[in-house]
């Protein structure tokens, strides 16, 4: 999926629109547009001094959402979207600022051409302690529903290879989301995509190359 260079020079033109960075579940478009149905995929982009990692328990998700923490020397890819500021109210309440759980920053990301652009994102208010992915606690682990979903949204916005393998160090709790949430997002995902995901990570260990976005069944995911 390439950068929407329309919508970008939009954006710089108007006041009722907004641009999203998002890490996690909302990665993936399903998601996103339960609550924002008007956000348009822009480009992947980086934002340096942040590492990924996960925390708390959702009773949806039936595990730990994602944040960003702040670290030198590190960096999280996701993705930009344009959403339109009468959707903001939802997205907020869907992240939890009501409860104070979550946060929204303003941050500075890179797209691919490494051009900075201003977006807002979201962060747990308490950052938790950094520990290596593969030793993550059980009690912080995310459910296979909500992993496999940051996973499939990093490979629908063309987010590099090594990051998407990245995602996949972190263990689960083995649990999958309530079956309402399941029935949203379309989980368990059509079986092409499993596959084409199965031959993708074939294809990253024999190559080590970049992500290539025309590789195996993109269609069923854009």
């Amino acid at each position: 999926m390439h950068c929407n260079r329309n919508l970008l020079e939009r954006a710089m033109n108007t006041q009722r629109e907004i641009y999203r960075k998002q890490i996690g579940r909302n990665l993936l478009k399903t998601r996103l547009r339960i609550n924002a149905p008007s956000a348009v995929f822009i480009t992947p982009a980086r934002l340096p001094g942040y590492r990924l990692d996960f925390d708390n328990y959702s009773p949806n998700w039936r595990g730990a959402p994602a944040t960003i923490a702040a670290i030198p020397k590190s960096e999280v890819w996701g993705a930009l979207w344009l959403l339109n500021y009468s959707e903001m109210g939802a997205l907020d309440e869907q992240e939890g600022l009501k409860d104070g759980l979550y946060e929204a920053i303003d941050v500075k990301v890179l797209n691919l051409n490494n051009h900075v652009i201003t977006a807002r994102s979201y962060k747990m208010t308490s950052d938790p302690p950094k520990v290596h992915p593969e030793v993550l606690p059980l009690q912080r682990r995310p459910s296979n529903t909500y992993i496999q979903v940051i996973a499939l949204g990093a490979y629908q916005c063309g987010i590099p290879s090594y990051y998407i393998e990245f995602i996949y160090r972190f263990p689960t709790n083995g649990r999958t989301a309530t079956d309402k949430l399941s029935q949203e997002l379309g989980y368990p995902f059509n079986e092409n995509i499993q596959i084409s995901l199965k031959y993708f990570f074939v294809f990253l260990k024999n190559n080590n190359g970049p992500f290539i976005t025309s590789f195996g069944t993109t269609r069923y995911l854009c």
